[in-house]
């Protein structure tokens, strides 16, 4: 008896998900135009999940474009393959290599500093003194020249830099100067400054120093000073503080318009987004906290074709998974399984089907 009352269910049901047209009391717009509406003002945007390797939104992702400070991930980079974070540097004439009213940590010549406070000096601050700094002492050391000119440094040093993102697989990438002050031949992606970003991100050092929102730094040679993070999302005084941000990265230029590279993990899903030319604060502290907290609630039970909207789709595919038409990948089981009782079966497909039609709400999962 039961045997037949499960293909009378699964037969009413397929009945239903082959009707007509589904017209669903409310819905849901699907992730990628959601996230679209945040970035009118963005020129260029990836959004990429780290916990699933996954892009989940692109906008002018492969255009080249100028990235500001931002370029300071790849300077760091460099800087702690060539040093140890407890080495220490003697800070020299290199600092006025840096252009007029650009951002500066304010380190003279003759201090001295750690390597990892140097890297601070690049991450909070943006110091540009500091970028000159590392860049010098960096090629300095890995060329063996002792004596090399800061212009020549300088010119090792960038080639560095380009060698670095070769290795990460980035191909339309091409450095020229160690701060990110605009050049024509000065570039790169939204795309390939995320692959820089996770490298920034696996480097335990670049990640904790970025997550700082202020400090009192201690130089090896006495000295002390207060720097506070250029990212707004850490500030908890600000309007757009984000509590699950970590970092990562802002910059600024005239070419570049506003910059930011940020990222968040929020109950073990780290969110990774890299926006520039960004014409207003609010685009780009507030927009992206905003795409932050929206693909953090988007729903995930029941979007079993992972479109961002819960159709009838859905719950025709979970329907087929259910009786063996379809396979059951890990990515479907996942998204369809609405009960979370290790299977898909018609009772998941009748769930998804009456919250498409408006007669149930499914609870987001995170």
């Amino acid at each position: 008896m039961k045997k037949y009352v499960k293909i009378l269910v699964v037969s009413l049901l397929c009945v239903a998900l082959t009707a007509g047209s589904l017209t669903p009391a409310f819905a849901m717009t699907g992730i990628e135009e959601k996230i679209n509406a945040f970035c009118e003002n963005i020129n260029a945007i990836t959004v990429y999940d780290m916990t699933a390797d996954k892009m989940l939104f692109g906008k002018n992702e492969n255009k080249h474009i100028s990235i500001a400070s931002t370029t300071k991930l790849i300077t760091c980079l460099v800087v702690l393959s060539v040093f140890q974070p407890d080495d220490v540097i003697t800070v020299g004439q290199e600092i006025y290599l840096r252009k007029p009213n650009s951002s500066v940590c304010l380190i003279q010549p003759g201090h001295k500093l750690k390597v990892r406070t140097l890297i601070a000096a690049l991450l909070l601050p943006s110091g540009n003194d500091a970028a000159y700094t590392v860049a010098v002492n960096t090629a300095r050391k890995h060329s063996g020249q002792p004596d090399m000119s800061y212009e020549r440094a300088v010119n090792y040093f960038c080639n560095l830099m380009n060698e670095e993102v070769k290795k990460l697989g980035c191909e339309n990438t091409y450095f020229v100067n160690p701060e990110g002050w605009d050049n024509p031949n000065h570039y790169s992606t939204a795309a390939d400054m995320t692959k820089i970003a996770c490298a920034a991100l696996n480097n335990a050092i670049i990640a904790s120093i970025a997550n700082i929102h202020y400090s009192r730094f201690y130089f090896y040679s006495g000295e002390w000073i207060d720097w506070y993070n250029t990212n707004k999302l850490l500030d908890p005084e600000s309007e757009y503080y984000y509590p699950y941000a970590h970092g990562l990265k802002t910059g600024t230029t005239s070419e570049a318009g506003k910059c930011l590279v940020a990222f968040a993990e929020k109950d073990g899903r780290k969110l990774l987004i890299c926006a520039y030319g960004c014409k207003e604060e609010e685009d780009r502290f507030g927009k992206i906290r905003e795409i932050f907290e929206y693909v953090y609630s988007a729903p995930v039970m029941g979007d079993a074709d992972e479109s961002g909207v819960i159709d009838a789709s859905d719950a025709r595919i979970v329907l087929r998974a259910s009786v063996g038409l379809e396979d059951v990948t890990v990515t479907l089981r996942t998204r369809g399984d609405v009960d979370k009782d290790g299977e898909l079966t018609s009772s998941d497909a009748r769930t998804i089907l009456r919250v498409a039609v408006g007669l149930e709400q499914l609870k987001t999962a995170s």
